[in-house]
């Protein structure tokens, strides 16, 4: 059982320590108070060095999660901060609290919450709801949402009726929508000097190309799925009840109810891998996908900030109508909802002799590189881009030449998409047209993806 496996853990308060109770001797919980089987398990060596700094706690990209304890026995709980010698910073619930460091007895850095998860979840059998709930809590108060998700719809797979599962889980996808929904707020629009919104025709003339909506954006990242890499999605019950209904006659879905409500237990992935085997498009947009994928998260570190955003997107070029009809996302630029816009008016757009920006066959020769390397070096230069009063030239190029370090980047991540493409149906309208108009009616339809 999980709470004598760590019943030993010490339960630790996790408000600041304004008003302190009277101090215990330990923090170890009294003879009254169960164990606490989700407390944080800490690392065995204690950080007793006198000054680190900010960022020096941990080795990995996560924030840490540490514990101070108190010359007078009292222990508390948080995010490491910054630490040396006159004092020591928790965020705790969210405010930086001040310990002064000669009060401070040692600080103990924690293992990271993903890792205590995992050995917490060896411990409980899957059948132990209420200890599989109990560690739910823990990955929703430490924001592991997806985490949180794939372990609902587990535990619901393996009990149907667990009804306690199915509102956390429905709380916990609310809790990711109402996320969703706010980066996308109205007021988040740009103004104008006066603070009054422009209209659609303006915004759009002057901060480029119109985002995509959470629907599209979304649907975007299905269509980038590595099923391989068991990404975190979710697929409500009754979608999958619905397509495995109207696609009962298929032979990869079982003729019985049994066999169908065992496949429906298996999880969302199952259910998305199944999905694209049948080329069920029309449910696609039902897949919700919660974490995301690889080639849309590199596109938005390496390309949408160290190409597009620093060299091709500015108001006199691909920011708006000034570059043509390659009009890239400006708005909210270092949002998630700029770089996936851009992702696929990167994979859309058509050059004016119908070629894609992308050259899968030959990464490194893309017209996306190519374009941005000095005319002297390229095999398509960049055309020239007057100025609308002086008439000179503005362009300049953003790569230095061929040996400039970012053009392996670029060209592996080219080279890490998979092939074929997909044909993107997610109904984004671009502001100007992708391919030119006297090809459209040439352009071939893309082959399907092989997901």
């Amino acid at each position: 059982m999980l709470v004598t496996t760590i019943a030993g853990a010490s339960a630790q308060p996790t408000s600041p320590p304004a008003a302190p109770p009277a101090p215990a001797p330990s923090a170890l919980p009294s003879a009254n108070t169960p164990p606490n089987p989700l407390a944080p398990v800490e690392r065995p060596a204690e950080v007793t060095r006198p000054a680190p700094t900010t960022g020096e706690a941990s080795a990995s990209d996560e924030p840490r999660e540490a514990v101070v304890v108190m010359r007078d026995g009292r222990s508390f709980t948080g995010i490491l901060v910054s630490r040396n010698d006159k004092v020591v910073i928790l965020n705790i619930g969210g405010l930086d609290t001040p310990f002064a460091t000669p009060r401070v007895e040692r600080v103990r850095l924690l293992e990271p919450v993903l890792e205590r998860y995992r050995a917490l979840r060896a411990t409980i059998d899957d059948h132990d709801s209420e200890q599989l709930l109990s560690l739910v809590d823990l990955l929703i108060s430490r924001d592991k949402l997806a985490e949180s998700v794939k372990e609902l719809e587990d535990l619901i797979g393996r009990q149907p009726n667990n009804e306690a599962a199915k509102l956390k889980l429905e709380r916990v996808l609310t809790q990711i929508a109402v996320r969703e929904s706010e980066q996308e707020r109205p007021d988040s629009e740009p103004r104008d000097h006066a603070g009054k919104r422009p209209d659609a025709s303006t915004a759009d003339r002057d901060t480029g190309a119109p985002l995509l909506t959470p629907e599209q954006a979304n649907l975007l990242k299905v269509f980038e799925l590595d099923l391989e890499k068991k990404p975190a999605v979710s697929v409500a019950r009754q979608v999958a009840e619905e397509m495995l209904e109207k696609h009962v006659a298929d032979p990869l879905v079982p003729s019985t109810k049994e066999g169908r409500e065992a496949l429906i237990r298996e999880g969302s992935l199952g259910m998305v891998d199944l999905m694209f085997r049948l080329r069920a498009r029309e449910y696609y947009p039902q897949i919700r996908v919660l974490s995301t994928p690889e080639p849309l998260q590199r596109f938005r570190e390496e390309i949408q900030q160290g190409l597009l955003l620093s060299g091709c997107a500015t108001s006199g070029c691909h920011g708006s109508f000034a570059g043509g009809r390659f009009v890239l996302a400006t708005r909210r630029g270092s949002s998630e909802a700029a770089a996936l816009t851009n992702f696929l008016i990167v994979n859309e757009f058509r050059t004016n002799d119908s070629k894609p920006l992308l050259d899968f066959q030959s990464p490194e020769r893309s017209a996306l590189i190519e374009l941005a390397l000095p005319r002297d070096q390229s095999s398509r230069p960049h055309p020239a881009a007057p100025h609308p009063e002086t008439g000179t030239d503005q362009w300049r190029p953003f790569l230095r030449g061929r040996s400039d370090p970012r053009i392996p980047r670029i060209a592996a991540w080219i080279a890490s998409l998979y092939q074929p493409r997909a044909q993107y149906s997610v109904g984004y309208v671009p502001i100007r047209p992708f391919v030119p108009e006297a090809n459209q009616a040439k352009s071939a339809p893309k082959a399907e993806p092989t997901k």
